[in-house]
């Protein structure tokens, strides 16, 4: 009790010094218990409200006394509206996203009349996706620093702020790059967990990588709108955040695990729960909100060690307190206050709460029972994930604006599974960094718990939030006071029971163990072979992928093709992963029409992610950074590359053929000009796939007479102007085309295009993917169907 009364009076200190200006005169208040020190029945007491009156005031004058502020010495002391020069380390690893790289950059130097000064703060660098930067990385770049916006919802200046980076650069020139900077320990720690993550990529499909990506490694940067707003509106995107009540929930359901399976003997379950959380930790990267996640998560756990859960409060106010001395800023951080709360959740709701599920247990089904055992694990699993979640209910409702009518259950529901998740997908990327096929049992059972999350979460999506502008501060003080009472009530409840628990292994019986599993492993193996069934007709489909093209063919032999990869590697993979089984990571052609951002983006994810058999192409290089990478994986992985034009066939598995009609000529510089045009033949039906081809390009095929019949066209350049002329539809008119179009300034499709496509066309026989979402068609070789 002294030391939870000495903790909150050194956190309550931190935030009032915040409020106000502090005086030294507050310790004189001190003097006013000890005045009842000299009544000997009070005496410990008013020594212990004089220590905290003291705590309190030196906490208050040592917030002001750290708060440094951005003073004239700080990088935000140029942002000034022009551009500077400075150079700085990459301290984390690089957050990958669709179209940047986010550095954060501290140790930074800037250029004043030709001598580099050092200033305090960080800055968080935005650049180009290629080429790619390490942690550790000492890069000079050259920009103009901006003050970090406030948001709407969202303070993200505080939010940066917090983590000593008080300006950003959009887009620099970066001018001079030096590896090895960094701590070679954390280096090496990054090092694995980038192996872990495209392990995990090259292991699983979307979006199931990326969400294993995000709960096991802390990497969140890949996972889809679409699933961020499911996880949103089903009041569960907390579950998304590696953060104190993950670590939380982790902890405790693996100490309920192992303890279940090994018993107390030894007090093994502790020190192997520990160390997985510990493991989790390292290989996420030691994120500061982790770590302090797994200390309080080790407090937890050490308690039950000592067979003293009550301890752990006190522990857990204390490493709260040495937290916020080493940082004041973090009493302001949502993740600290989550993992205090899920933590605390844990510590005075679990153990009545478990009691409890253990008697219910008894009852129903009865310790007789074939069912008891997995019973038990069920309800206990549920007891944490209920204890964790109503921690922190109150704060995420304060922080996220909504409160889902199903959040609690959602996240009831989903919980359990994440400890499945998280080591499930660890596994997965250790196993294929030993050998890859002993990734595939540790990535199917993966992938079933992340197929349950999933499902969990866009069920309970369907039902609406409440919606609310803000929560008042009193509104948290509130509930947090009903679950007090709610936690003593279940103290005491508990304190009546006489149930004596010794905690010896559950068995859950051969059918549960065994039977349960199988059938479940059984059953989704199935329903994915009926979703994917064997299908001997030609599927091409013109995947929706933005402003890009991308098209998928399955021939009648089973053979995965691949033309063009879109501006988008998420949206790639996101497709590729509706079309092909979740087993099936191998794509026997891949061809890239041409080199330009919004076709070839996307083929380097796949080629980081699926293994290739044959890449053909041009033979015609680009002078990007993008090309760059695009040429250094192939060598990387030694795919055979094969340069094709006009007049070249590409054999295909069951008797089909590739025709290749551009480029006639090898000279050509332009990058459009040079592209790919390819024609699939199969019985009466025919594929022309034109690329970016444009008019003049169009005018010589016509010339050499090399066009052939067509009746479906992938309309070149997006439906531009520069593209599909009059005479290029004179001689190959289709009669359906596809136009590969998103969100564009360019005006594509043009309005004469699509005129002039519709005219030609059978009727409704133009589709854009920007409105129709992929197009699917089947063909047998003499009937040709949409799919839908």
């Amino acid at each position: 009790m002294v030391l939870i009364v000495l903790s909150l009076a050194w956190v309550t200190g931190v935030w009032l010094g915040s409020q106000l200006m502090p005086s030294p005169l507050w310790f004189i208040a001190a003097i006013f218990p000890m005045l009842f020190a000299l009544v000997k029945r009070w005496r410990a007491r008013a020594v212990l409200a004089a220590a905290a009156i003291l705590i309190f005031a030196g906490g208050a004058l040592y917030f002001h006394s750290s708060f440094s502020g951005t003073g004239g010495n700080n990088v935000a002391s140029f942002i000034d509206g022009s551009a500077h020069t400075f150079e700085g380390t990459v301290s984390r690893m690089p957050e990958a996203r669709e179209k940047s790289q986010a550095l954060r950059l501290s140790g930074i130097s800037v250029l004043i009349d030709g001598e580099c000064r050092a200033v305090t703060g960080a800055v968080m660098v935005y650049v180009t996706p290629f080429p790619e930067y390490d942690y550790g990385d000492r890069i000079t770049v050259t920009g103009m620093l901006l003050e970090p916006p406030v948001f709407d919802t969202f303070d993200w200046r505080a939010y940066l702020a917090r983590d000593e980076v008080f300006a950003t650069v959009l887009y620099p020139s970066v001018t001079a790059v030096s590896p090895g900077h960094g701590n070679p320990m954390l280096a090496g720690i990054y090092d694995l967990r980038q192996r872990l993550a495209d392990n995990i990529a090259a292991a699983l499909p979307e979006p199931h990588a990326s969400l294993a990506q995000g709960l096991a490694l802390g990497i969140r940067s890949g996972i889809p709108d679409e699933v961020n707003q499911a996880f949103s509106a089903s009041g569960t995107s907390h579950l998304l955040a590696v953060s104190g009540q993950n670590l939380a929930i982790v902890a405790a359901v693996l100490l309920f695990a192992i303890r279940g399976l090994i018993g107390r003997r030894g007090y093994w379950y502790v020190w192997l729960a520990m160390a997985a959380v510990w493991v989790f930790t390292i290989l996420s990267g030691l994120a500061s909100p982790v770590v302090r996640g797994a200390i309080m998560a080790s407090i937890f756990v050490l308690a039950e060690l000592l067979g003293r859960q009550k301890a752990a409060a006190p522990a857990l106010c204390f490493a709260a307190a040495l937290m916020v001395a080493a940082n004041p800023q973090l009493l302001w951080s949502a993740s600290f206050q989550m993992s205090f709360a899920a933590m605390a959740g844990l510590i005075f709701l679990l153990p009545p709460l478990d009691r409890f599920t253990r008697q219910a247990a008894l009852k129903f089904p009865g310790k007789s029972s074939r069912f008891y055992g997995v019973f038990r694990w069920v309800a206990e699993g549920l007891a944490v994930s209920f204890a964790a979640v109503a921690g922190v209910l109150p704060l995420i409702a304060y922080y996220f604006g909504n409160i889902s009518l199903s959040g609690g259950v959602a996240t009831l529901a989903a919980a359990p599974a994440l400890p499945l998740i998280i080591f499930g997908g660890l596994l997965t990327g250790i196993a294929a960094v030993i050998q890859p096929v002993l990734a595939i049992p540790f990535g199917a059972i993966t992938w079933l718990g992340l197929s349950y999350l999933l499902a969990a979460v866009e069920f309970f999506a369907r039902i609406p939030p409440i919606q609310v502008e803000s929560f008042h501060p009193l509104f948290i003080w509130l509930s947090y006071a009903v679950l007090a009472a709610f936690a003593w009530w279940l103290w005491r409840w508990e304190r009546r029971q006489s149930f004596e628990d010794h905690a010896r292994p559950v068995k859950l019986g051969r059918f549960v163990s065994l039977g349960i599993p199988a059938i479940t492993l059984i059953t989704v193996l199935v329903s994915t072979i009926l979703n994917f069934p064997v299908d001997h007709r030609l599927q091409v489909t013109f995947l929706d992928v933005g402003q890009g093209d991308a098209i998928y063919i399955r021939t009648p032999a089973g053979q995965d093709i691949l033309i063009d990869g879109g501006p988008s590697p998420q949206r790639l993979t996101q497709e590729l992963s509706r079309r092909m089984p979740f087993w099936d990571r191998t794509i026997e052609l891949v061809v890239s029409t041409h080199a330009d951002a919004d076709h070839l983006t996307g083929l380097v994810e796949a080629l980081n992610r699926y293994k290739i058999i044959q890449i053909v192409d041009s033979g015609i290089p680009a002078d990007t950074d993008l090309y760059g990478e695009w040429r250094r994986l192939i060598d990387e992985k030694k795919v055979p590359d094969t340069a094709v034009s006009a007049g070249q066939r590409i054999r295909l598995a069951g008797g089909l053929e590739l025709e290749v009609f551009n480029p006639y000529d090898d000279t050509i510089a332009d990058t459009n000009a040079s592209c790919l045009v390819l024609g699939l033949k199969y019985g009466e039906t025919s594929f022309l796939f034109t690329g970016d081809l444009p008019q003049s390009s169009e005018l010589e095929l016509v010339y050499r007479r090399l066009l052939p019949d067509a009746t479906v066209l992938k309309v070149a350049h997006h439906g531009s102007n520069g593209s599909t002329g009059a005479a290029f539809l004179a001689v190959a008119p289709p009669e359906l085309a596809i136009i590969q179009v998103g969100r564009n300034s360019y005006g594509h499709p043009t309005s004469a295009v699509v005129s002039a496509l519709d005219s030609i066309c059978i009727e409704n026989g133009v589709f854009r993917t920007d409105t129709s979402g992929s197009v699917s068609f089947i063909t047998d070789g003499h009937t040709l169907w949409r799919k839908k």
